[in-house]
């Protein structure tokens, strides 16, 4: 979700993502079509590194991840924000608050709740045998599509294929659609040096036309009425990505970026396969040969990925929550970066943040903006902060940890 999510290097706020909607992470409002309701829904959570110093999305919905995938409403990314790409309407990510190590490819799905809570991403490729296994595709015959969900990254089993959560807003690029078990995913390819091809659910970015049973009001990321958009009247039809998405406790439907309805006034979702692109021209895909020691992280604000010269690699999000492999650390430009086992980059203070000093007491907020309990740091006390500064209903917070925030001004 990298709705409302400030990132430093590219702000994705609101952005949703289809399989993802992590309601947890600082891209607050994003949410993932395909993804919540069944994955996790992440509101609020901050992405380190976006925010700030990348481009500022904010609203961007995420369409395979939302409702099936994990809903990130409020996920900040701190190395976005600011300095990087701008996702959508909504949040700002910081660095894109996303998650994942497939660089080059897309997300995963069907996280309703909160991204960090979806470790397990299930079978993994090493298990169930390989991911291109019966599927042919030709890397000259590709197009580029947008997530309006918040999406997860499967395997030719449909099992998840990695820990990495696509933030909504992001763009990927796939090679024809496959259909497993009834449900149509798009085909990604890995670019690092095995071309390993993975799969994106396609209910992320391409809407379904569902029917209106009651009027109905639209809502923002923190399930605020946006009075200007009006009423829905009953018995229209709308454009639905992915599952519904839980904001604050109650169940949504992303129609468009950092916009939503109650899931109550529509009518019951049925499934629909829509049919697959015929199989290509195959090509011969070689095996991963890397044998370099490799260290999981997990990613606290939303991430971009970038190349060797410290530019961005694409146009993914890594949500936070994600987890990804890396080798080494390596200073590019002055800033510390983890390099990731498939040769690309994301910011170090998106994993680890850094220590700074609170000038004021401090009370912490949730993704939403509304304050946790009654404990108070105080002034003076080294506190972690995770990316760039976010903001939350206009005002700037520090993500300090998972779906808690603290006011810039306090800093």
């Amino acid at each position: 979700n990298g709705s409302g999510s400030n990132g430093s290097g590219s702000n994705g706020s609101g952005t949703n993502g289809s399989d993802s909607n992590g309601s947890g992470s600082n891209g607050s409002g994003s949410n993932g079509s395909g993804s919540n309701g069944s994955g996790s829904n992440g509101s609020g959570s901050n992405g380190s590194g976006s925010n700030g110093s990348g481009s500022n999305g904010s609203g961007s919905n995420g369409s395979g991840s939302n409702g099936s995938g994990s809903n990130g409403s409020g996920s900040n990314g701190s190395g976005s924000n600011g300095s990087g790409s701008s996702s959508t309407s909504g949040g700002n990510s910081s660095d894109s608050q996303g998650t994942g190590t497939a660089g080059n490819i897309a997300g995963n799905g069907d996280i309703n709740g909160n991204n960090a809570a979806n470790k397990n991403p299930g079978t993994n490729n090493s298990e169930t045998g390989s991911s291109t296994e019966n599927v042919n595709v030709d890397l000259n015959n590709s197009e580029e599509v947008k997530l309006m969900h918040n999406a997860y990254v499967y395997d030719i089993h449909g099992n998840r294929a990695n820990q990495i959560t696509l933030g909504a807003g992001s763009i990927i690029r796939f090679y024809g659609i496959k259909n497993i078990a009834g449900v149509d995913y798009y085909i990604v390819v890995d670019q690092g040096e095995d071309n390993e091809k993975l799969f994106v659910k396609v209910a992320n970015a391409e809407a379904a036309k569902l029917k209106l049973k009651h009027n109905s009001y639209v809502y923002n990321k923190h399930g605020k009425r946006v009075k200007k958009d009006g009423v829905l009247k009953k018995g229209v039809l709308v454009n639905i990505y992915g599952g519904a998405v839980k904001i604050r406790g109650k169940k949504y439907y992303i129609i468009d970026s950092n916009r939503y309805i109650k899931a109550a006034n529509v009518t019951v979702k049925s499934s629909s396969a829509k049919t697959s692109k015929a199989e290509v021209v195959p090509v011969n895909l070689p095996t991963n040969t890397n044998t370099q020691n490799i260290v999981e992280k997990d990613i606290i604000h939303n991430s971009y990925l970038y190349d060797d010269k410290g530019r961005r690699a694409n146009k993914l999000i890594f949500l936070g929550g994600s987890i990804v492999n890396t080798t080494s650390q390596r200073m590019i430009d002055g800033k510390l970066y983890y390099e990731l086992d498939d040769g690309l980059y994301i910011k170090v203070n998106n994993v680890d943040g850094k220590k700074s000093k609170l000038t004021h007491n401090a009370f912490i907020y949730s993704k939403h903006g509304n304050r946790i309990g009654k404990k108070v740091l105080k002034k003076n006390s080294l506190v972690k902060t995770y990316g760039a500064a976010i903001k939350i209903n206009h005002k700037k917070f520090y993500l300090i940890d998972k779906d808690k925030y603290v006011k810039k001004a306090n800093f």
